[in-house]
């Protein structure tokens, strides 16, 4: 049997030279006494869970092959060791085998090789099993049939009016299923069990005051003046998602569906140590927050962090969330059900709480982020723009001015008379032209452009060039650049200088990109003008590794005269710490033949390498060499093009 590094690392195994043994820490740190209804669980094959990850492997029993009721605990070795978590269980065991979802909470990758003790097995027998019940259940089932009703009547005021009733009925018991998430029907919790909680970098008691803040139901949100201690707090920059991406991955769909968490920012955990820092005035004394409260700068990043945790893996495919709002969409009714049951479940095993009054399922047109969104597109949300539909016609000079200073920006002030209700109606009405006009804005670019005498000039505040530039249409750009580079008087004059020259008289966008794109392609300089080069830098030494093989330099010598073997090839292997050399005759320099000696002579004889370096000849280049530097997680690294002195060592 040939173990590897790897496997040594993965087990922490003890090598005792002294006594020629191997001790796995692993196997010593359970109880090695284990009763007939007992025996130890293996891993059936190798299997890397990913850092703060959940995976279900596959656990061989060697002793108990049927069991329809066993009880597995996890080894206290994983837990303490490796931060890897396998709840207790009750499973059944069919052949010998069974699976268990183990829990990765550590922040890097853990292995666990094939044939670790993962836990213990117990066999129970039906009689030990005891199922807790209320002490009346005739009176439990007419409670729970009661909450049932009610709830169902709650969730079918939540979806579509334009649904049919085929359709409400699926929906509804979707619904029915997640039915313990929504807050009438759940009592109220103070946090989910997700594992994100908010924390603040300062280390000073605070008291501060509180304030009330009217939310838009006509309800009262409680909230603290955190500002000073947002001041001395370490911001957070975790990033929001933008809200023209999050529109933009609406295209082609015709189902939504709206979710809203129940006072989300009282669903995550306050750390215990920075509870303290939350205290606000009451007139009973100082209080603190066990939950994240309103008003704390990084507030948001910390929501979004675990909401972006919660809906890993969904979130931009099946469904959008921005803070508290988690949006589902679909092309049709039946892929916005299943999507729908994925994002429940989500939400389901975070722990977290819907708020009712604020969810809506089955919906064709929804005002999402400020807008509204159907299967036709997007369209402006008719109270954002209700203000200048009412605005009245202008009467006078002042109204007028008024009017396009405030209300109706995208006019030019120096234009010519026009009915202004038109601009505001044909501005309210095409979302497209609104936008268009909002990005006109930015800069006041709109205001310095001049049409004079059917020719289009540029307004320009350098006071370099002359204060109108003439706006050169596509078509006659090349004739500036030849007239201004190659023409006999134009000396063909480098990048810098013709830019400067264009500049002076002439505008287009991108001015800056065409002229250096034409320089750089004009034959006549790049036959007699040098290019300028900078001069050679100075050689960089390799670090050494820690352990021998760690860092190795592979290369081919040859072609030499052909053997009795039929060799004419070396290839040398050479390690960068011991300097110690391993070199081998090929008959050839194919790539299966570099594989061969890499996996034979290097990774069997003295483990897989961190990293290796080789020139950019093509026998390392193909899938073979590629394949193996993958699986072994060897990083290949390559020499400089045409400097083999990277590689000097080998």
């Amino acid at each position: 049997m040939i173990l590897g590094w790897d496997f040594f690392r993965a087990t922490d195994a003890l090598i005792d030279c002294g006594k020629e043994e191997i001790q796995f820490v692993d196997l010593l740190a359970e109880d090695t006494e284990t009763s007939e209804s007992e025996c130890s669980l293996f891993a059936a094959t190798d299997y890397v869970i990913a850092a703060n990850a959940i995976k279900q492997i596959c656990t061989l029993s060697p002793t108990i092959n049927n069991s329809k009721k066993a009880l597995i605990t996890g080894n206290k070795y994983l837990l303490c060791g490796k931060e890897i978590c396998m709840p207790a269980t009750l499973l059944e065991v069919e052949q010998g085998t069974c699976k268990l979802w183990i829990t990765n909470y550590s922040q890097q990758p853990q292995l666990i090789p094939k044939g670790m003790n993962i836990g213990t097995l117990t066999n129970l027998e039906e009689n030990t099993i005891c199922s807790l019940s209320d002490v009346n259940p005739v009176k439990d089932i007419k409670n729970h049939q009661f909450r049932k009703r009610n709830a169902r009547e709650k969730l079918r005021k939540l979806l579509d009016a334009e649904l049919t009733s085929d359709e409400k009925e699926y929906l509804l018991h979707l619904l029915e299923d997640f039915g313990d998430i929504f807050d009438f029907n759940r009592a109220s919790k103070n946090h989910g069990n997700t594992t994100v909680k908010h924390k603040i970098n300062t280390e000073s008691p605070w008291s501060s005051p509180v304030v009330l803040v009217k939310k838009k139901n006509g309800e009262w949100r409680f909230c603290v003046d955190y500002r000073r201690l947002n001041k001395v707090t370490k911001k957070d920059v975790y990033p929001l998602p933008r809200i023209d991406d999050a529109l933009d991955c609406l295209a082609g769909a015709r189902i939504f569906s709206m979710m809203d968490l129940k006072s989300g920012y009282w669903q995550v955990e306050l750390d215990d140590k920075d509870r303290e820092k939350t205290a606000f005035v009451t007139p009973d004394g100082l209080l603190e927050f066990k939950v994240m409260p309103f008003g704390l700068c990084n507030a948001p990043a910390s929501f979004e962090r675990m909401m972006d945790s919660v809906l890993r893996g969904l979130k931009w495919n099946i469904c959008l969330c921005y803070l508290n709002d988690i949006i589902v969409f679909a092309p049709n009714l039946q892929e916005h059900q299943v999507r729908l049951r994925k994002v429940l479940t989500c939400i389901q095993e975070a722990g977290l709480t819907l708020n009712s009054s604020k969810c809506c399922f089955g919906k064709k047109k929804l005002l999402i982020l400020g807008h509204l969104v159907d299967e036709h597109g997007i369209y402006t949300d008719p109270e954002k723009v209700a203000a200048v539909e009412k605005f009245p016609i202008p009467q006078n000079i002042a109204d007028v001015r008024s009017f396009l200073g405030i209300n109706c920006g995208d006019v030019r002030r120096d234009s010519n008379p026009c009915k202004c209700h038109r601009i505001h109606q044909r501005t309210a009405e095409s979302p497209k032209l609104k936008s268009i006009i909002k990005v006109l804005k930015q800069g006041d670019e709109y205001q310095n452009y001049l049409p004079k005498d059917g020719v289009l000039y540029k307004k320009t505040f350098d006071p370099m060039v002359q204060q109108w530039l003439l706006v050169v249409p596509k078509q006659l750009r090349g004739d500036i650049l030849r007239s201004l580079h190659d023409a006999p008087t134009a000396g063909h004059l480098g990048f810098a200088k013709t830019y400067d020259r264009i500049r002076r008289k002439y505008y287009w966008p991108g001015l800056y990109g065409s002229t250096r794109r034409y320089t750089s392609h004009c034959k006549e300089c790049q036959r007699r003008k040098t290019p300028p080069q900078l001069p050679p830098g100075r050689l960089q030494p390799i670090e050494p590794p820690d352990i021998p093989f760690a860092k190795v330099g592979i290369d081919l010598l040859g072609r030499f005269l052909v053997t009795r073997n039929g060799n004419r090839w070396i290839i040398v292997c050479t390690d960068y710490l011991t300097r110690f050399t391993v070199t081998k005759a090929l008959p050839t320099w194919e790539a299966i033949e570099v594989a061969k000696f890499i996996v034979e002579e290097i990774i069997l004889k003295h483990g897989s390498p961190k990293e290796m370096i080789s020139d950019r000849g093509r026998t390392f280049l193909f899938n073979p060499v590629k394949t193996i530097n993958e699986l072994c997680q060897t990083s290949h690294l390559l020499t400089t093009v045409y400097h083999p002195q990277t590689n000097g060592l080998t």
